[in-house]
């Protein structure tokens, strides 16, 4: 369907990447005392994607909107302005999370800062390389997504065929013999 499409679906994926990784931090007896405190979790994930995304994009947006004189100028203030809407979005995050810091809290709250933004350099490196391999041309998204299904399937099948020795209890059928093929 083209390279928005792909970039679309990388950028829902990663959507998703991340909320599973907040949610498995998340203690729910210690998030009630802390309202907005997942908030914070998507405005420093909106505002990383912001940053990366921008800057892959600005030049290809720029160029898609020249038809329209107000979303051209609109769009060529954000990418001339990028880096200041980045910092000054990151720190009004920042500054969010140190309003509210509460007292007996603290190493929890520090250490779900330290998780988020570890879970941001997780999910936005390897997408960012996804999407910049998307615009280089099609074939260099489809080449390892493509080798990743062949390789998961040639571990099925010879983990299936000499396997004896289980990988792990959550998923049985997976084999040390299949994972080191």
């Amino acid at each position: 369907m083209g390279h928005l499409y792909i970039t679309a679906m990388v950028v829902v994926i990663q959507i998703f990447m991340a909320k599973e990784l907040f949610n498995l931090l998340r203690k729910a007896h210690e998030d009630r005392h802390l309202p907005g405190f997942r908030l914070l979790n998507w405005h420093f994930f909106f505002t990383a994607m912001f940053f990366v995304y921008g800057r892959l994009l600005s030049q290809p947006l720029v160029n898609t909107v020249t038809s329209d004189k107000f979303l051209y100028q609109f769009v060529s203030s954000l990418v001339k302005y990028h880096m200041a809407i980045c910092y000054f979005l990151y720190i009004a995050g920042f500054m969010w999370f140190i309003l509210t810091l509460k007292k007996k809290m603290y190493k929890y709250q520090f250490g779900q800062y330290a998780w988020t933004h570890m879970i941001l350099i997780v999910v936005f490196t390897q997408s960012s390389f996804t999407v910049a391999n998307i615009f280089e041309g099609i074939f260099w998204f489809l080449l390892p997504a493509s080798l990743i299904v062949i390789n998961d399937i040639f571990a099925y099948i010879f983990g299936f065929f000499f396997g004896r020795t289980p990988l792990i209890k959550l998923s049985p059928k997976k084999t040390w013999e299949g994972f080191t093929a």
